[in-house]
């Protein structure tokens, strides 16, 4: 099924001027209001002016949309009004809303669930990049962020990201910034953004999502029935469950080293040779042998047989050995790999020297069948090469869940394609060194190349009929090498399709306290649900439950509205009157409690009963997750600490800072009890702290942190109930002290 990715704006809006936009329901609040101030003005009336922008979702039951939706230009009048100037953006609201004749109709949380956002406001300075290593933008499933043009002359921000608030509290927490703050961007040109949605609209209840009759269960996967509970009003899909439709697996990637030596060795001689001929093929393996000599590296031993294409193995038993692994002097040498997956009967081979790769494809003849280097899903926007059923050869740069663009072509075929038993073989060479950073450039050091392969049953590239996921482990063909005890790498596939590496650790206390606790997310084998298995466009339900689909398909919007004023610069020239700019930039930050699991689970109680449950980070000012950051900053100070959570479960978050033992940031979750929108049973509201330098805002006086400054961060949650795919984080907005805008 097709998903569309529309995105429209529509003009300022000035005539029906209605604040808030998500009014009724849980009240708009903040929860560290001063007690010694007049109540804050949270009416966004003193915000400016704003304008809307929509993104669109389609999707079926059970069905996730998880993607970064094509970018949209603003409204005509705001570009050309801020061609060249700086808009401050002071605050905004976010609703999920059906387009009827009647206007916008909200969507009730129980039908249709945000699982997070990220959203970016786009300059005509700034352009979308890709990132190979995308961890700084996790849980994103793209590798694409904006990033200032090279030739860009301004001094302030070119994109700005909106990510406060990013999950199901989203529409009634309060997204504003305090006077005289504000996230600024200059240019401002395009919308973009990066919904997580889940569809939990039972239809034979209600038969429009705009319904508000409350939650009604429907059908849900087998792994969730024994401890769901369908009183919360909330279905269990949002926790996005690892329905059958996942299967696991564990690859061992062997390590191979040609200098220094292992951090672990084999276990003896008989795992040492098993692995060799695992690794090179059996009939490679000229010969195995078993020596006790200090003369050469204790453990494993690969060695090649000069004039052939077979190896040694030699197990030295030497454990008093302190030689060192490959050739005493730096050689250049070639490396090669071979690598076959029987589950989409593709294999690709490698022989790699300094300046030229020879690759050798197959795969099923008749049909088309791919390549994406360096890359474990679509998702990584990998090169690819790409063999017609006709035998027609193309690079491409793949995009996630599409067959992006055709490169300009480095490949050179050698020989005639050889077909036999259905099978099409393609010899091919090409330099080392990609053309272009579209191209992939082969490595010529032993190691690991990970990528995905396909395959489809029609003669050019379409949708693939099957997909898989394999590493390469190039090894060296003229010196010897260490072959040092293998690394296990983890994946999850989706309907035998679609196969991504579970690539989680728990990091040690006092950073997280995950595998202290033994966290089942810490582990592939014990991870019940969440992210890794709740990507764009699967199903939560079970393979059994897929002629219960309807096909019926719900065609909704996010819709941001953005609050604006003009930035005024400010003026320090001794002619004319010295005065402050009007807004001061505020800077994003956020940290994971759970540290690099980010989504962890909450297990039950053991007795079943009410009862409560903590996770904990230390951390210091430095570690928070700041962006932007300069490498001469000395102190921050925090204006907007947003806490993230997940109904129903979570019950408050704290921020302390540990040196001095004082509470900075208490966040205590509000839940809705009715059908009505904004007030959703168990929907969660989650109130910011704010934080203002002015007397008349009605706020606490901010504080400041050290780099060195100690923190600790609490999340508590009620343990009644299992609860998979949970998140626990705080964000917000500070300035550093070397802050100029």
């Amino acid at each position: 099924m097709k998903i569309t990715t529309l995105l429209a704006a529509i003009p300022l809006a000035l005539a029906a001027d209605q604040r808030p936009m998500n009014s009724g329901g849980i009240p708009y609040s903040i929860s560290n209001p001063d007690p010694n101030s007049p109540p804050y003005d949270l009416s966004f009336s003193k915000l400016g002016e704003y304008f809307e922008v929509y993104g669109a979702i389609s999707t079926r039951y059970s069905q996730v949309y998880w993607t970064r939706n094509a970018d949209v230009p603003l409204p005509d009048d705001i570009i050309k009004r801020f061609a060249g100037k700086v808009m401050a953006i002071t605050g905004y609201e976010i609703d999920q809303v059906m387009k009827t004749d009647d206007g916008d109709k909200s969507i009730p949380i129980y039908n249709a669930y945000n699982h997070h956002y990220f959203a970016w406001l786009n300059g005509a300075d700034s352009d979308l990049v890709y990132y190979p290593d995308r961890t700084f933008h996790a849980p994103n499933p793209t590798h694409w962020a904006p990033k200032s043009k090279s030739e860009s002359q301004t001094a302030y921000p070119t994109n700005i990201v909106f990510k406060e608030n990013p999950g199901g509290e989203y529409r009634k927490s309060y997204h504003a910034y305090p006077c005289g703050y504000a996230q600024l961007i200059h240019s401002p040109s395009t919308f973009i953004l990066e919904p997580m949605q889940i569809d939990t609209h039972n239809r034979n209840y209600s038969k429009l999502a705009t319904d508000v009759n409350g939650y009604e269960p429907w059908f849900v996967p087998d792994s969730v029935k024994e401890y769901v509970d369908h009183s919360i009003g909330l279905s269990p899909l949002i926790e996005c469950p690892c329905t059958d439709r996942i299967t696991r697996s564990i690859q061992n990637q062997s390590s191979i080293l040609t200098s220094g030596t292992c951090p672990a060795l084999l276990a003896d001689e008989a795992t040492c040779f098993t692995s060799i001929k695992e690794l090179v093929g059996a009939d490679n393996v000229a010969s195995t042998t078993t020596v006790d000599d200090t003369g050469l590296p204790k453990g494993c031993i690969l060695s090649p047989v000069k004039g052939t294409l077979n190896f040694d193995a030699i197990y030295n038993s030497n454990e008093s050995s302190e030689s060192m692994c490959g050739p005493s002097e730096s050689i250049v040498s070639k490396v090669r790999g071979f690598t076959a997956l029987d589950d989409v009967k593709t294999s690709i081979s490698l022989s790699i020297d300094a300046a030229t790769v020879q690759i050798v494809v197959t795969g099923p003849d008749g049909g088309w069948f791919g390549f994406g280097l360096d890359a474990s899903s679509m998702a990584d926007f990998p090169y690819a090469i790409i063999v017609d059923g006709d035998g027609t050869i193309s690079e491409r740069k793949l995009e996630n869940h599409g067959p992006g663009t055709v490169l300009e072509s480095q490949l050179v075929r050698v020989g005639e394609d050889k077909v036999e038993g259905g099978v099409r073989t393609v010899t091919m060479t090409r330099d080392v060194d990609g053309k272009s950073s579209d191209h992939f450039t082969f490595p010529t050091a032993p190691g690991n190349v990970n990528f995905i392969s396909a395959v489809g049953d029609s003669v050019t590239i379409a949708y693939h009929s099957g997909r898989s996921v394999g590493s390469i482990t190039l090894i060296p063909s003229e010196v010897e090498s260490c072959i040092c005890a293998p690394t296990q790498m983890s994946f999850l596939t989706y309907n035998n399709v679609t196969t991504d590496a579970y690539n989680v650790f728990c990091n040690e206390a006092p950073r997280s306290d995950m595998a202290l606790q033994n966290n089942p997310a810490c582990k592939m084998e014990t991870y019940h649900g969440g992210l890794h298995c709740c990507k764009h466009q699967f199903f939560l339900t079970d393979h059994g439950q897929e002629d219960m689909i309807p096909e019926d398909v719900d065609e909704y919007f996010l819709k941001f509205r953005y609050y604006f004023e003009e930035y005024v610069e400010p003026v320090e020239s001794v002619e004319l009157e010295k005065t402050e700019a009007s807004h001061k930039h505020l800077t994003h930050w956020v940290f994971l409690i759970d540290d690099a699991v980010n989504d962890y689970e909450e297990v039950q109680c053991e007795d079943g009963s009410m009862c409560q449950g903590m996770i904990s980070a230390r951390l210091t000012a430095d570690q928070m997750g700041l962006e932007d950051k300069p490498e001469d900053y000395s102190t921050i100070t925090p204006y907007v600490i947003d806490a993230h959570c997940h109904a129903p479960s979570c019950i408050r978050q704290e921020l302390y800072n540990e040196d001095t033992g004082e509470l900075l940031c208490a966040v205590e979750a509000k839940y809705g009890n009715g059908t009505e929108v904004f007030n959703e049973a168990n929907y969660i509201a989650l109130p910011p702290c704010l934080f203002s330098d002015l007397e008349e805002e009605g706020l606490r006086k901010p504080f400041v942190l050290e780099r060195d400054t100690n923190l600790l961060a609490i999340k508590i949650f009620n343990t009644t109930h299992r609860h998979v795919g949970q998140m626990a984080q705080f964000t917000g907005l500070m300035r550093y002290d070397t802050n100029t805008v």
